[in-house]
């Protein structure tokens, strides 16, 4: 028998609900370094395929092959009806210090980068330019 011991806060933080925000995040991490997941070759040869060609510059600041990834980009889901539409839309009225409450992590964690800097100073902008690439990866991958 297995027995987990979970504080308050442990319990508060766990996922019982998908998130197509989040598996889009981790899907595009795994894509950066498929060792991570070595049991998806066949969605991975898939998906490059899918993607050839295609940049992803807002997702590709944002999500390095290791470390902090901003966590507007891995919210914890609250129902269990979301969709990646409904995600995008509550990414694009995101409050600005939220944004950059998360890019300043970021930063601290990950070192500082013009790109990074453009967060911090066009929050909205960039999270609008953001949402394009999420949606064509969704689509694509």
């Amino acid at each position: 028998m297995i027995e987990l011991a979970l504080s308050a806060e442990d319990l508060h933080s766990t996922r019982f609900a998908y998130s197509p925000l989040v598996e889009l995040a981790t899907s595009y991490r795994v894509l950066k370094d498929a060792d991570l997941q070595p049991h998806v070759d066949r969605w991975e040869e898939a998906a490059v395929r899918s993607l050839h060609g295609l940049e992803f510059p807002y997702l590709e600041m944002l999500i390095p092959g290791c470390g902090y990834v901003p966590d507007f980009l891995t919210p914890t889901p609250t129902r269990t009806d979301l969709t990646i539409e409904g995600e995008l839309q509550k990414l694009l009225n995101m409050p600005t210090s939220i944004i950059q409450a998360s890019m300043q992590t970021m930063i601290a964690r990950l070192g500082d980068s013009e790109d990074r800097q453009q967060y911090l100073i066009y929050p909205h902008e960039m999270i609008a330019c953001l949402v394009e690439d999420l949606r064509l990866y969704w689509q694509r991958a």
